[in-house]
């Protein structure tokens, strides 16, 4: 079963983005709560929020955080001190 999954992510996205696949993830820098959404619908497993090199900061962390989709992919926070 995982390899296949392997297999079928080495294909692109679209083979694997209904499956929620935590090995494929998006890493968001710019900030924007809007853009964090829409990244979290687009059927990767997870979104990466760049609190520390990117440019989120409190409200925009909490925006996007907030705007999560019901069963999209999971955020994760990195870069806090």
């Amino acid at each position: 079963m995982a390899e296949s999954r392997r297999a079928r992510a080495s294909w692109g996205m679209t083979s694997v983005a209904s499956e929620h696949d935590p090995l494929l993830g998006a890493w968001a820098t710019l900030g924007e709560p809007r853009l964090t959404t829409v990244l979290g619908r687009s059927g990767v497993g997870w979104v990466g929020l760049d609190a520390q090199h990117g440019h989120f900061d409190d409200l925009s962390l909490r925006n996007s955080l907030g705007g999560r989709p019901p069963g999209g992919a999971h955020a994760r926070t990195g870069g806090g001190q």
